[in-house]
């Protein structure tokens, strides 16, 4: 095992003359996982190797932390504030580097990777100087293959859906929710102590206690119009779906 072959930056050393804590990954493990940003597919493979992500969508990717949490802090403000988070410095990244050019792990192709290399130590700065003091991942890519052609395919789908859909709830239909209005001040399950009459404020904006009747006979006879003058005032009979003119 002392004789196996390390790649570090410029040169080749062998494992018995490396300083450095180096562990390597084969491009077969990211293969196995169905994922497309490499970053999600690398958690729980390297130790000491933090990965942390902005939030549950299939496609992002995270911020890459090597041994630690970088040089950023959570501090709470002044007078009880709320918490602020703060970095010295341009932060501590792990230095990314795609066939020796600095990139980023969400343009490869987990598919195309041949292996992956993780330098864990600040003695990687000796080469890479000193962005590469908190670490670097070398992603090396497979080479072209001669004398044969193969073709592969890979596909995944995703769906994008919230747990708790509150807009399922939302009363659209004009209709219904006068007749809601009507059932809870009349009495209903769901207002046992409810007077049994509707509220005194109808006549004081001049709502004929009768609209219930009027808007089901408006819809009924398939009226297109959405209001009318009664008493020399407007009575509306519009459905509206605010979820729709508000989120489009």
């Amino acid at each position: 095992m002392l004789e196996e072959t390390v790649v570090v930056g410029y040169g080749t050393l062998k494992k018995s003359q490396l300083v450095g804590s180096v562990e390597n990954v084969s491009g077969e493990v990211l293969e196995d996982r169905p994922n497309a940003n490499i970053s999600r597919s690398l958690q729980g493979q390297v130790a000491g190797l933090n990965i942390i992500q902005a939030d549950g969508k299939p496609t992002h990717g995270g911020s890459i932390y090597i041994r630690g949490g970088a040089t950023s802090y959570v501090s709470r403000g002044s007078a009880g504030g709320s918490k602020a988070s703060y970095s010295i410095g341009q932060g501590g990244g792990a230095l990314v580097l795609i066939d020796g050019v600095e990139g980023d792990l969400a343009s490869v192709n987990p598919d195309d990777v041949e292996s992956i290399s993780v330098l864990k130590d600040a003695s990687s700065s000796v080469i890479y100087g000193a962005r590469a003091a908190y670490g670097v991942i070398l992603v090396t890519t497979k080479n072209a293959t001669t004398d044969k052609i193969s073709v592969s395919y890979n596909g995944s789908v995703s769906l994008n859906s919230r747990t708790v859909k509150w807009e399922d709830g939302i009363v659209d239909s004009g209709l219904e929710f006068v007749e809601t209005f009507y059932e809870h001040w009349l009495g209903h399950d769901a207002t046992p102590k409810a007077e049994g009459k509707l509220p005194t404020k109808m006549n004081i904006y001049q709502i004929p206690t009768d609209y219930l009747d009027r808007y089901r006979a408006h819809v009924e006879n398939g009226d297109t119009n959405t209001y009318e003058i009664w008493n020399g005032r407007y009575l509306y009979y519009s459905d509206t779906n605010y979820i729709e003119m508000m989120y489009k």
